[in-house]
């Protein structure tokens, strides 16, 4: 790395931040949720979202909520500080609580951004899965807990935080991202579809869209579409998801083009409950008719951290 790179992401996460890092510190996520606090499209910022608690063994991201049959979840990637990759868990709304997130889904890659989606009375579950290079579909056996692989498609892509663009009778439009190569917190986005025949799904990419698509610091989706909106994650040098704009659903649908109407940054956010250190950044917002969650990045001490470093290099030497 160069250190014209080095100085361009330590202005990115400013000196705090990078100082932290260097001592030992890691930056980590936890989710937040809310009842509704308005009936507006975009989020008020006063009433304060409740933490999340962490474990020992997890921290939590990418929460997405999703309502079925009277039954109000938030699915959400569990981190596993040991292992180092994503699991799929979820937490339902049980007598005025939120139970403690449980692992539904498991697999040899990391996994994250839990997007379900309805189609043909059946759910689906299409979560992040960019590091193996590939979409995974997931079949819903009984919700909101057991879900079995189905198909995958797109090998040797690597597409992250999908969303469905628009659902017809046998065809399922998304829309997603790809990382750059040389720096992936930037983004562009891609469209796909997969087209229903014989009980299978089969995959195929909208070449004309994505040809045309630039790589920018928020063409990055980060939850649901909902009435005209479509929030997006930007991040900045030496942050990933610094805040979420909420952006012209159609515009970015349609053309790629990002039209924002407005913008939530961690000075934004409000929290109560156990607080975590300082917000450096936020990167995912869902909503319900009753609730409303975040995500918030914050610093985390890793007393580990250069002991791992350390033994890395010298089973490398």
């Amino acid at each position: 790395m160069g250190i014209k790179t080095i100085l361009r992401k330590i202005k990115g996460m400013g000196l705090t931040t990078a100082f932290l890092k260097l001592i030992g510190y890691d930056a980590v996520f936890t989710c937040a949720v809310r009842q509704r606090a308005s009936k507006e499209d975009i989020p008020e910022t006063k009433s304060p979202f409740h933490v999340f608690g962490q474990s020992k063994e997890f921290w939590y991201a990418d929460p997405l909520l999703y309502s079925f049959r009277e039954k109000e979840c938030i699915f959400m990637e569990a981190f596993d500080r040991k292992a180092g990759l994503g699991r799929i868990a979820f937490s339902e709304r049980k007598e005025n609580e939120w139970t403690t997130p449980k692992i539904i889904i498991k697999e040899n890659f990391h996994l994250s951004y839990p997007m379900i989606f309805q189609y043909k009375q059946e759910l689906y579950m299409m979560p992040e899965t960019s590091t193996a290079e590939k979409v995974v579909l997931y079949h819903c056996i009984k919700f909101p807990g057991e879900w079995e692989k189905q198909q995958t498609f797109l090998d040797g892509r690597k597409i992250v935080d999908i969303v469905v663009k628009e659902i017809k009778e046998n065809e399922i439009q998304f829309l997603g991202s790809e990382c750059s190569k040389d720096n992936d917190l930037m983004t562009k986005f891609c469209r796909f579809s997969l087209k229903h025949k014989e009980g299978m799904f089969v995959a195929s990419e909208e070449t004309e869209f994505n040809r045309v698509q630039q790589y920018t610091w928020f063409s990055r989706c980060a939850g649901y579409p909902y009435s005209d909106l479509l929030p997006l994650q930007r991040s900045r040098e030496g942050i990933y998801g610094y805040s979420i704009i909420m952006s012209d659903r159609n515009e970015v649908m349609e053309s790629g083009n990002v039209i924002m109407k407005a913008e939530i940054t961690p000075e934004d956010i409000q929290l109560s409950g156990k607080k975590p250190g300082k917000i450096i950044g936020i990167h995912t917002y869902t909503r319900t008719l009753g609730y409303e969650v975040i995500d918030v990045e914050y610093m985390e001490y890793n007393p580990s951290k250069w002991r791992d470093r350390l033994n890395k290099i010298n089973r490398k030497g």
